[in-house]
This record gives C-alpha cells, sequence and structure tokens, in this order.
C-alpha cells in the first residue's frame, strides 16, 4: 500500500524507504512499529480504515463459508475468525454478508 509507506515516510524517512522495499501491508506496519510505537499506532489506524473501507469492494464469502458458518452455529458451536486483518475490518465483512 504505497499510502501507508507515504505516512510511514512522512514521519520517518529511514523507516519510509524500508517500507519502500515491500508491498506487503503488514510488513509496512512492522517496519513503522519497530521505528517508533507513536508511528506504529498512526499507520496501523490507517491501515484499518483502508481495510474497512475495502470491504465495501470486497468480494463475496469462500464458497462453502456460508454454510460452514451456519451449520456450526445451528449446531451450537463457537464460530471464530482468524484473519491478519483488523478486527474491525473482520466484523464488517461479517455483518455484511449475514454471518453474525
Amino acid at each position: 500500500m504505497p499510502q501507508l509507506t507515504a505516512l510511514l515516510s512522512s514521519q520517518d524517512q529511514a523507516a519510509g524507504a524500508k517500507a519502500g522495499e515491500t508491498d506487503d501491508p503488514i510488513e509496512v506496519l512492522r517496519i513503522a512499529h519497530e521505528a517508533d510505537a507513536a508511528i506504529g499506532q498512526e499507520v496501523e489506524r490507517a491501515l484499518t480504515e483502508a481495510e474497512v473501507e475495502a470491504v465495501a469492494v470486497a468480494g463475496p464469502p469462500t464458497p462453502g463459508a456460508v454454510e460452514a458458518f451456519q451449520a456450526a452455529q445451528s449446531s451450537g458451536r463457537v464460530v471464530v475468525v482468524v484473519s491478519n486483518n483488523s478486527a474491525d475490518c473482520v466484523g464488517r465483512f461479517v455483518e455484511a454478508h449475514g454471518l453474525g
């Protein structure tokens, strides 16, 4: 995400240059936190905002996922989602697809 790298570069040029070597937003986030906790939190907020915005244009759930959720829920099981995306993003996606 070039926006995250630009944000990081505006706060710490060396960290921004390092982040410019990757296209992985999680790696940019790691570099930001490594540079400075406050910068890391700012980059994390920007990443979360971008993830939440992306939910609006994301495709449907993986084929079979809705049925798996429904089967687990109807059998009394607790469903847990594990993701490298933010909790806000996952929550919005789950709600957008009626999986809450």
